[in-house]
């Protein structure tokens, strides 16, 4: 697969998906594995031809990649068509969803186009490093107990880290980060968001908060929470 970058449309936050976190994960990921060119892919039921920004799905697959119901996807599907974001086209075994505009999320200027080549071509200098910090991670370096290595955390994770109200054992909680799809990253701070200000981790002054490590190999985002007093009062 084409390994690149696609284009957030700032618009996005006014479009109500920020608020639906399932909807969006599901929509990156559609775009994510839309075709950035036109090109043909074998199926277990012959060659299908797509064209720029169109891509083969599967209900049954996508709700399994998404980790979601298969009813939980059709009525997302139906939103994403409803806010004209893609189209759907049925076949007798899938259906060809074709991205609306999708030159807004993944066009590249020429001018930046030549930018990134002259990355590629330069090692080793202040400039390449600055935009290897700024477009692909931050980096966090860490002393080890020799105190000559370190750890590179993802921007991901840092956000997540930054979030999380128990700082504990950063390094084992990064290690269980790795291992979850970027589709669920959106799902993973919404759900923080709600366990933040359940009655179960404020109770005690958060005594009862899990370390981050065993909440993201518990897939604590997926719990049901009981909002506290004090939150209720705030939306009375």
């Amino acid at each position: 697969m084409h390994r690149g970058y696609i284009k957030i449309w700032r618009k996005l936050e006014e479009s109500g998906l920020l608020q639906m976190p399932e909807t969006l994960a599901t929509m990156l990921f559609l775009i994510l594995h839309a075709a950035h060119k036109a090109t043909k892919r074998g199926t277990k039921y012959g060659i299908v031809e797509l064209e720029r920004g169109q891509g083969i799905l599967a209900i049954r697959v996508l709700a399994k990649d998404m980790n979601l119901s298969i009813q939980t996807i059709r009525t997302i599907l139906v939103r994403l068509e409803k806010l004209e974001i893609l189209t759907l086209k049925p076949t007798h075994s899938f259906s060809i969803y074709t991205i609306v505009n999708y030159s807004k999320y993944n066009d590249v200027s020429e001018q930046s186009t030549r930018e990134l080549t002259n990355q590629q071509h330069t090692t080793n200098t202040p400039s390449t490093q600055e935009q290897e910090l700024k477009h692909l991670s931050i980096k966090e370096k860490l002393p080890s107990a020799s105190g000559d290595a370190g750890v590179e955390y993802s921007k991901a994770f840092l956000s997540f880290w930054e979030m999380y109200p128990v700082k504990k054992n950063k390094g084992l909680a990064f290690k269980s980060f790795k291992k979850i799809r970027p589709a669920e990253y959106p799902v993973i701070k919404s759900g923080l968001i709600a366990a933040k200000e359940s009655d179960a981790w404020l109770k005690d002054n958060g005594q009862f908060i899990p370390h981050p490590s065993s909440w993201l190999n518990a897939r604590g985002w997926e719990d049901e929470h009981t909002k506290s007093q004090q939150q209720k009062k705030a939306w009375e």
